[in-house]
This record gives structure tokens, C-alpha cells and sequence, in this order.
């Protein structure tokens, strides 16, 4: 019998909607979700997937009582506290919600001990794990950006009708959350760009949704100063990244998983770095320091003139490196449904 497959997102984290609604999508599995604004979200701008909206009572027995395998972005510690009551338990997939530098003994990677099985996007993130010891990974590639791609229709309408802009060049600020490492750069630099912007540049700001809780303060003030100008706009929800990427030139980021995001999409980057640690994505950014955000918008503005061919180069070297290369939606899912049948279900009823 094969194994009967979901995803699941528990609680508000919006962040992983954005990984785990496209892989359910692709995949033809239900997302499970027990949060009212993530199923808002799934709805809206996921329009072709089967969503299952349950209580915080009701979601552990049903994925406990109806299905093998969960794929999910939580911890295995985690996801076995919400089953551990029930004698059958499914197996747990630990999936990324993002590739960034952020460091490969960070607790991101290294609270990975416990899982059952983890798919990676490539070598990259592969090296990382297998730097601390943690259990064989799959590499499935960039499941999200050819996902976009099929449905492009679909996203190109929603886009243009939720990001109205004018017709020029366009900048992407996407900052990350404050983690341990400080690495938000938003408290530093995100009032001087909205006052600084020229009136022929476009400016698209979208926070880690973890800002919002971390300084609700400064993102009113953000909020309220876009509004202010019509070639500004303030996002407080819009999950779908690639959909966003494709309206953009330029990505000006920290270390937000963004930013290699962009990478793939053939972006120009600038990094804005608080410490001086190299990282690869340096290689084919620009980087710049808190004190020279003064120079961002003439730096852009040379660089929209100027393509450097020998970065677009690194780009490519280091896009091939971090995303396994695929070639379509049908692709993945056929690799993804074939290694669940050939090698991780058949250990896991061997050990039944």
C-alpha cells in the first residue's frame, strides 16, 4: 500500500506557507493547517491547493488516524509533541522554509538531529547538514520557482492588481527577523530608504513576518511613511515570493533567505552587512556597509547601466550549487513520490 501523504502547517507562521503550500500543490496533497489567517492566506494566494482547516483539538488524532507521512517545517521534537498520545504516529519530512548564510552550526541546522528524513534544495545545504551529523537528505531542487512558472497566469494577475506601481525600476527590501546572530538590518536602514527614494524608482518593502512581532512599532511607522508615496509600497502579507520576484530589478537584502531566492531569478543583489564574516552570496552582490547606504540608490542606478558578466557568471555557478537543478513541476513529483516508495516508506514498514 503506499503511503498516505499531507502537508502540515501548525500555528501562525506564515513564513512556511510560502514552501509547503507549493510542495502540496505540486505533490496533490491536502495542507493541514489549524491557524485562520495562514488558511486565509492559503486560499487567497493558493488558490489550486486542498486545504484542511482543523482546531488545535482536532489536528493531532486526524493526521495521526489518516495519514503516513507529514511533510512540515517544524522540528522533530516538536512534531512529535502534538502526536505523541496516539499509537500510530506518522512519519515526519522535515522540509526547508528557505536557503540563507545564516550559518551551518546555527540552531537552524543543528536542531535537525532528531529528524526522520529532511529534503534539501542542493549541495549546498547538503554540505551544511552533513557538517553536523544529521541523517541522509534528498535533494529536490527548486520546487517553488517552477511551480511559479506553471502557474505564471495566475500570479502575473494577482501581482499587477495587489503591487501597483509605476513604470520604473524597481527595488526589493527584504529584511530578515532578529535572530540570535542580529542579523536584521530593517531597524538600521528602513526609514532613510523610503526618505531617500527618487521619484523615477520603485521601492517594495516585505519583512520576515516575524518583524511584525518583534517591533510592531517601527512597521507602523514603516507602513504609514509608504503610503505617503505612490512609488512605495509596504507588504504586510504576500506569500508567494517568486510572484513578487518577477516584479522587481534589484534585491537589496541582509541575510534573508530572499536574497538566494532572487539569485535564481537572475536578480542584480546588494547585501547590506553588519559584520564583516564573508559569505558566497558576496561573491556576485554588491556589498555594502551601514555607512555607505547613503550610495545605495547611485550604486543601483549604475548597476541597472551596467550588467557585470563576470557575476552573472558566479550567479549562475552559485544558483546551480545551492538548487539541485530540475526541470519542471512533473519532474519533482515523480523523484519526490518514487525515493518515498523506493527508499524511505520501504525502511519504514520494514521497521513496522
Amino acid at each position: 500500500m503506499y503511503p498516505r501523504l499531507a502537508a502540515l502547517i501548525w500555528g501562525n507562521q506564515e513564513h512556511y506557507l510560502d514552501h509547503l503550500g507549493p510542495l502540496a500543490a505540486i505533490l496533490n496533497i491536502s495542507l493541514i493547517i489549524n491557524h485562520p489567517h495562514i488558511a486565509k492566506l492559503a486560499k487567497h494566494y493558493y488558490p489550486m491547493l486542498k486545504v484542511i482547516i482543523l482546531s488545535d483539538l482536532e489536528l493531532p488524532p486526524f493526521i495521526a488516524n489518516n495519514f503516513d507521512i507529514i511533510f512540515n517545517c517544524l522540528p522533530a521534537p516538536l512534531f512529535k509533541q502534538l502526536i505523541w498520545l496516539y499509537p500510530k504516529q506518522p512519519l515526519s519530512i522535515w522540509c526547508p522554509h528557505g536557503h540563507s548564510d545564516k550559518g551551518a552550526h546555527s540552531a537552524y541546522f543543528t536542531g535537525l538531529k532528531e529528524e526522520d528524513y529532511i529534503f534539501t534544495y542542493g549541495k549546498k545545504m547538503g554540505a551544511m547538514i552533513e557538517q553536523n551529523a544529521i541523517k541522509p537528505h534528498h535533494f529536490f531542487g527548486n520546487y517553488r520557482a517552477h511551480f511559479y512558472q506553471e502557474n505564471s497566469s495566475f500570479y502575473s494577475t494577482l501581482s499587477q492588481f495587489e503591487i501597483p506601481l509605476p513604470n520604473n525600476p524597481t527595488v526589493l527590501y527584504a529584511p530578515t527577523w532578529q535572530d540570535d546572530q542580529h542579523s536584521s538590518s530593517c531597524p538600521l536602514i528602513a526609514k532613510y530608504l523610503i526618505s531617500a527614494l527618487p521619484d523615477d524608482i520603485n521601492l517594495i518593502i516585505k519583512p520576515h513576518p516575524h518583524l511584525f512581532k518583534q517591533n510592531p512599532e517601527l512597521l507602523e511607522d514603516l507602513s504609514a511613511l509608504c503610503l505617503e508615496k505612490d512609488n512605495t509600497i509596504f507588504l504586510k502579507a504576500f506569500p508567494p515570493i517568486y510572484a513578487l520576484i518577477n516584479n522587481i530589478d534589484i534585491y537589496l537584502g541582509d541575510m534573508s533567505s530572499v536574497g538566494y531566492d532572487c539569485l535564481f531569478a537572475g536578480k542584480q543583489l546588494f547585501i547590506l552587512k553588519k559584520q564583516p564574516t564573508p559569505h558566497p552570496i558576496d561573491s556576485c552582490s554588491t556589498v555594502l556597509t551601514p555607512d555607505q547606504i547613503d550610495d545605495f540608490y547611485a550604486l543601483m542606478k549604475s548597476a541597472l547601466q551596467n550588467s557585470c558578466p563576470s557575476i552573472k557568471r558566479r550567479q549562475e555557478e552559485l544558483r546551480d550549487l545551492v538548487f539541485q537543478p530540475k526541470t519542471n513541476c512533473t519532474e519533482i513529483r515523480e523523484e519526490i513520490l518514487t525515493k518515498i516508495k523506493a527508499s524511505i516508506w520501504k525502511k519504514q514498514s520494514a521497521l513496522q
